[in-house]
């Protein structure tokens, strides 16, 4: 890896590079989704209906008329904002939006990899690839999804903390505190980036420790009470808690599938699946490595330590936290990826500039056409997967939509004859639509949803309720997963409901009590 100065034509096509990488980025991105639009997940229609709801001046309630707690207010409010402002519907918007933004997102990092080895773009345009090529980031952004603004504004918040770190101008630290803002209210994950900025400005004025504990405060309590004031003027006496309810982390089961996870990012699933083994032989060769690099230790320390590569330590060091003591276990599958993906560009950073470290000696002496050869064949081989791996899921999303998230908007489900029933459906305004599934109701009905009653075992339910108007549409497959509600079974013996309509992919009834 052989470290040379670049000329400023270099520079110039490599940022060439960059808005290249980006356009084609979008454009596949566009081109695997274009005939059904963005994937949707019962997350998604609650982030659409909550934006819906909003622009129509009905305040943060989702398509059941529960408020909305379980996430910061921003990502909604954008969506309903260019909805207002462009009169496209907010499912367009979201898919536009995050095709735009899965763009922007390489551009960023490509920027922060040229500041991170401004002397090695071919190892910078190395891991600008591996995040372009992910498939975790392009399957998330296929999606209506906060994830890839989340990652964009984390990428910011690198790029900037990097600029301030070198410049020490306060310009950079103020915009650092509104990228952190800004994350914090589009997912509750970005409080990390609240702690990772108060670290860095701790350790930017740590020569002084009165400063540097009054300016950590004011840092902290900046960018940090926009999201307090969210979570106790409105969360709390909407429901209770701050944060919403959530299922308790298992860290120890959290740690084994973070590891599956990003090692799920580089090669086949379980090629790398974490055992004792795979343990083991990481200390050993640990241990071996920190004897080999024993006296370069401090020259390492000194980098680790440089403007453009402790931002991203902090914050990967602190986001992992988080998903080992926080995370829940509904993110363990392969595949949901999505709280763990952001962490990847911090990621590659921090391993690159650990490759760019440990480069022998006689390495460096080459000259520079010579050097980067075998660091082109290295980047090269690592990208073989990573690319495969994005191609296979971009033909996948094209042919019938993510398979991981997008339950709703598939195109069997979109082109199916229960949906085109469902769009010829007259409704009346007094009439009540429930559905096993709300989420894929409102997306397809556009109209508020009412909730079934949960069901003990043995218990007979009292619905629908006397003199109830409306109509049941119950998804079959994987929209028909949830055991404890009212089904429709009971009803019809009753002779409360009656079939209008049957298909595969669902079913459609009136009720009659």
């Amino acid at each position: 890896m052989n470290v040379t100065a670049q000329s400023p034509q270099t520079r110039i096509w490599y940022r060439r590079f960059l808005i290249g990488l980006a356009l084609l980025g979008s454009a596949i991105l566009f081109l695997a989704t274009y005939r059904i639009g963005a994937g949707l997940g019962e997350d998604s229609a609650k982030y659409l209906s909550v934006a819906q709801s909003v622009a129509d001046g009905n305040g943060f309630v989702d398509y059941s008329g529960e408020e909305f707690t379980l996430w910061p207010p921003l990502y909604p409010v954008i969506i309903a904002a260019l909805h207002i402002a462009s009169g496209i519907d907010v499912h367009t918007v979201g898919w536009l939006l995050n095709i735009l933004i899965f763009g922007a997102i390489i551009l960023p990092a490509g920027l922060l990899f040229e500041r991170a080895f401004p002397d090695n773009l071919v190892l910078a345009g190395g891991a600008t690839l591996l995040v372009a090529s992910s498939a975790a980031i392009f399957t998330i952004s296929a999606n209506i999804s906060t994830d890839p603004l989340f990652i964009l504004l984390i990428l910011g918040f690198l790029l900037t903390a990097g600029e301030w770190l070198r410049a020490q101008s306060s310009r950079y630290w103020v915009g650092l505190i509104l990228i952190t803002i800004a994350a914090s209210l589009v997912r509750y994950a970005g409080i990390s980036l609240v702690l990772a900025g108060s670290l860095l400005t701790f350790w930017n004025y740590r020569e002084n420790l009165r400063r540097a504990a009054q300016q950590t405060a004011i840092f902290f309590g900046i960018s940090f009470l926009p999201l307090v004031l969210w979570a106790r003027l409105h969360n709390l006496p909407a429901d209770g808690s701050l944060f919403g309810e959530r299922t308790a982390a298992v860290p120890v089961d959290n740690l084994g599938i973070t590891w599956n996870k990003i090692s799920g990012w580089f090669a086949p699933e379980g090629f790398f699946a974490l055992d004792i083994g795979w343990v083991v032989l990481f200390f050993l060769l640990l241990g071996v490595f920190l004897a080999i690099v024993r006296r370069e230790l401090p020259r390492i320390r000194e980098r680790f330590l440089s403007p453009f590569v402790l931002p991203s330590l902090l914050f990967f060091i602190v986001y992992l936290g988080v998903l080992i003591f926080q995370t829940s276990r509904h993110f363990r599958f392969i595949g949901l990826d999505r709280v763990h993906v952001v962490i990847l560009p911090a990621l590659v950073l921090l391993v690159f500039t650990m490759l760019d470290q440990i480069t022998p000696k006689e390495a460096r002496k080459l000259p520079p056409r010579v050097g980067q050869v075998p660091l082109t064949i290295l980047l090269g081989i690592v990208l073989v997967f990573p690319l495969t791996n994005f191609a296979a899921h971009a033909f996948a999303i094209e042919k019938n939509g993510d398979a991981y998230y997008n339950i709703m908007n598939s195109a069997e489900l979109a082109n199916s004859e229960l949906v085109e029933y469902l769009n010829d459906l007259e409704i009346k305004d007094e009439e009540v639509i429930y559905s096993n599934s709300e989420a894929a109701a409102w997306f397809y009905l556009r109209r508020p949803i009412g909730l079934l009653p949960h069901v003990a075992d043995g218990e007979e339910p009292d619905w629908p309720t006397a003199g109830a108007g409306g109509y049941l549409i119950w998804f079959r497959g994987p929209l028909d997963y949830r055991e404890s509600i009212a089904r429709p079974d009971a009803a019809l013996e009753r002779g409360w409901l009656i079939l209008l309509f049957e298909s595969y992919q669902g079913d459609v009834y009136s009720l009659s009590r």
